[in-house]
């Protein structure tokens, strides 16, 4: 009898013991995948596939759903059928982020099985576009460190806009190049001395300097220019607020840059409306030089980090390491997200 209570007492014991630790252990491992971002939707939203919704309620059971929905979604896809394979990729990541094979999954089925369904180039690019944008915008920011990620981002880079299996790949090639010219601003003018790599490269790096060294943040800007902050009131109130410090400013202003500087810029101007009309005035008027000198390199700086999440430091380091490196070509994506 003796024997027996000893045993209990011990097996209480060890009860507790492990109960104690598994206690400390679950408050760690809970705040470590809450910073990590290890973490599982929890809630669905209205625009949200009814797999998503089906997926949370099925709590410790959302493994195996989500194990069905994959093998349903290569069925899917196997039979041609992509735009249902694609809501059912859609409820995966939602359900499962962390899981890099289904954002992969999700991209290649619209850069190359959906995009080649489509009839024009005009469309086939915007799928092509759409599969590089989830991997580059939702897929590696929620899995950073995943190189599968970053590969196969690169690979639709130098295989499907690089490549010419795809018919409509010069067109790939004519909008990534008119796309970054707006970005970045035009690139440096071709010269005999850029036989030599090391002046070429020179030459891009300093493309992108005047990017990279920009100040992080507006009031920065207004600190190296003053300036500026009366061209951004001017701005406001010669447009109507129509042109508002942010991307689609930062494309107006390549356009309207190359018009005034243009010999057709009167021919031009009689297509404008009243707001580009004063919008090109304002680029073209030589006393804002210095203030959109200060503005456009901060605002380019933006895009790059918030829309593309790209480093104007990196891009800089790697035009110095593998350059020359034109920024409008499908190959120096490649080799930054590769």
């Amino acid at each position: 009898m003796q024997r027996d209570t000893l045993t209990q007492l011990l097996a209480a014991a060890v009860m507790v013991l492990c109960l104690s630790v598994s206690g400390v252990f679950a408050v760690k491992l809970t705040a470590s995948s809450g910073r990590n971002r290890l973490v599982y939707t929890d809630k669905a939203v209205e625009a949200d596939p009814p797999q998503v919704a089906t997926g949370i309620a099925m709590g410790a059971f959302r493994g195996l759903f989500v194990n069905m929905l994959w093998i349903r979604a290569n069925a899917l896809k196997e039979d041609g059928r992509y735009y249902e394979a694609m809501d059912l990729a859609k409820a995966i990541t939602k359900l499962q982020p962390r899981f890099p094979q289904v954002w992969i999954f999700h991209a290649w089925n619209m850069a190359y099985n959906i995009s080649v369904t489509t009839m024009t180039p005009q469309e086939r690019w915007q799928w092509v576009m759409a599969g590089i944008n989830l991997l580059r915008d939702q897929g590696i920011p929620a899995n950073p460190n995943d190189m599968l990620l970053h590969k196969e981002l690169a690979w639709i880079f130098l295989h499907k806009i690089g490549g010419y299996m795809d018919d409509a790949n010069v067109y790939y090639k004519r909008r990534l190049a008119a796309e970054w010219t707006e970005v970045l601003g035009p690139p440096p003018m071709p010269d005999p001395l850029d036989r030599d790599r090391k002046h070429a490269t020179q030459k891009y790096v300093e493309w992108l300097r005047p990017i990279a060294d920009a100040p992080e943040n507006p009031q920065d800007v207004i600190k190296r220019e003053p300036l500026t902050g009366e061209l951004v009131k001017t701005l406001r109130e010669r447009t109507n607020n129509q042109m508002q410090p942010g991307e689609e400013l930062v494309r107006a202003y390549a356009h309207a840059d190359a018009i005034s500087k243009s010999g057709a810029r009167s021919w031009y101007e009689k297509q404008m409306n009243p707001v580009d009309k004063a919008f090109l005035e304002l680029v073209a008027d030589p006393q804002w030089k210095k203030a959109w000198d200060a503005l456009i390199p901060y605002l380019r700086r933006r895009v790059l980090v918030d829309h593309y999440h790209m480093e104007p430091d990196l891009m800089v380091r790697f035009t110095e390491k593998f350059g020359p490196l034109d920024w409008r070509h499908y190959g120096a994506h490649a080799v930054y997200w590769g």
